[in-house]
């Protein structure tokens, strides 16, 4: 981040951090059942306190790559925080997205999932919003609602069966869990985040890979594209 002047812009930041610090999750995850914040979400808590403490944001794209063999997009995109005072805030954030059908058709929608995760994370990040989504929580047995585990999963598995049986393969969808996971992928600005989606989804991947296995690369490339462009 570099800066020109920050007397105003800072505490104009400051003021806008003060007035909001909380962002409700209206976006829903239709596979898992549960609620994740949207870029819309940061959008609507911040905009009102950006707008009274006269800052706005430009943002240009500044690197991209075109969709890989799995149809993912990535972004590099610097951000202009500025006040009246023509003081500014410099920084930059990367965003991934994945726009490939089930039947594994790419289409042009790549990039804007990208700009729109890298977008989500900026506002997120810089301004240290709440949004109970915590990447570092392994155990979500405390979660009321679900919010973070699918309610089988939140079901220990006997110590004898390390490996997840084949009779729980009819339950898979290899196609639906690859494009949600990419779904949830785009919207991970760090690699803790990346992680932490990895592991809760370590049932369905052994799945994949006990009955599966000539899709567990296709799925294991989706989260190492997802890691590589994370911080």
């Amino acid at each position: 981040m570099t800066n020109t002047g920050t007397s105003n812009i800072t505490s104009a930041i400051l003021k806008v951090m003060s007035g909001v610090s909380f962002v409700q999750k209206a976006g829903k995850n239709e596979f898992h059942n549960y609620k994740y914040a949207t870029e819309g979400d940061a959008l609507a808590a911040l905009r009102p306190h950006l707008i009274a403490n006269e800052l706005i944001i430009l943002s240009d794209v500044i690197e991209h790559t075109f969709p890989d063999e799995f149809g993912n997009t990535t972004v590099k995109v610097q951000y202009r925080i500025i006040h009246s005072s023509g003081e500014e805030l410099v920084c930059h954030f990367v965003g991934c997205g994945n726009d490939r059908s089930s039947k594994g058709a790419i289409g042009d929608k790549g990039i804007y999932k990208a700009l729109t995760g890298a977008n989500k994370y900026f506002l997120l990040k810089t301004f240290q919003l709440e949004t109970g989504d915590d990447p570092e929580r392994d155990d979500n047995s405390g979660d009321k609602g679900g919010d973070y585990l699918p309610p089988q999963r939140q079901k220990k598995a006997p110590e004898s069966k390390p490996q997840v049986q084949e009779q729980d393969a009819p339950g898979i969808d290899v196609d639906a869990f690859i494009s949600q996971v990419k779904e949830e992928l785009e919207h991970c600005g760090t690699k803790d985040e990346v992680k932490q989606v990895w592991r809760r989804y370590q049932k369905e991947i052994g799945v994949i890979k006990v009955s599966f296995a000539d899709r567990e690369q296709e799925v294991v490339s989706v989260f190492a594209n997802a890691n590589k462009q994370a911080k």
